[in-house]
């Protein structure tokens, strides 16, 4: 297994998407194995099935199944993360890297590797560049896509102002990562039903903790506009094309339809 980095993957009802997540991971291009936590939320599918089915297709993954709290992604987050974090320190591995993504994300092949550059230049906590997958793209309205766009813009802009290096504005649990020694000193994530990334990168801010957002860290998310929580991705999307007439008097994607 590659030293030094755990990746932690929450998932609720992921029974469709968990094969390709893991995947992904298989597909790292770094030396050795990646050992893998997937905390299973309140699953009611065959979430796990379809995860052990991945596993034994791919020699390079280690995979733990830890069961969550079902209080939601930001419990479930934390608990693998606090386990990455007891498991990385226990070795000795204080600069040892947690990432996490989400289960209905397929991470770029150099994912692993762009962010074990960045602690090597001496990050702490790293934001990976989201993007909708392709064929999830196309399905959507363009002035939703144009909207998302937008907000990014605006968003970056006010990165920029205390990191004008950022090359993107995302700290999302769809690629985020942190040092154990970093984790441990912001006392871990916080555990709430949704936005669990904004408020985690809030701590790491209090604590002066910089976070490193770079286009070397990539992955692919699903453009569904029916999620597994309150609130993220998958809300601002249903919320754009709802709310936004398609042109040409096409109606688009709305919610519910």
């Amino acid at each position: 297994m590659t030293r030094g980095a755990i990746v932690v993957v929450p998932a609720r009802n992921e029974e469709a998407l968990i094969g390709a997540c893991l995947e992904a991971l298989a597909a790292q291009d770094i030396p050795g194995g990646l050992a893998v936590i997937l905390v299973l939320d309140a699953c009611v599918d065959g979430t796990e099935a379809a995860a052990r089915s991945a596993a034994a297709r791919n020699g390079r993954l280690e995979l733990t199944l830890r069961q969550g709290p079902g209080r939601g992604v930001g419990a479930a987050r934390r608990l693998g993360m606090d386990e990455a974090c007891q498991r990385l320190l226990r070795r000795g591995h204080e600069r040892g890297l947690i990432a996490t993504t989400d289960a209905d994300s397929a991470v770029a092949p150099d994912w692993l590797r762009g962010q074990l550059a960045a602690v090597r230049s001496g990050a702490e906590a790293i934001g990976g560049a989201i993007e909708l997958r392709p064929v999830d793209a196309a399905a959507l309205p363009r002035r939703a896509l144009e909207l998302r766009r937008a907000r990014h813009r605006a968003r970056l802009a006010l990165v920029h102002r205390d990191d004008p290096a950022a090359e993107h504005c995302q700290f999302s649990g769809a690629s985020l990562s942190v040092t154990a020694r970093a984790y441990a000193r912001v006392g871990g994530m916080e555990p709430l039903p949704a936005l669990e990334d904004e408020a985690f990168a809030a701590r790491l801010r209090r604590h002066g903790i910089p976070i490193v957002r770079t286009r070397a860290v990539r992955v692919a998310t699903s453009g569904r506009l029916e999620g597994r929580t309150p609130a993220g991705l998958a809300h601002d999307l249903a919320t754009s094309a709802a709310i936004l007439p398609a042109p040409d008097g096409d109606a688009g994607i709305r919610v519910g339809a």
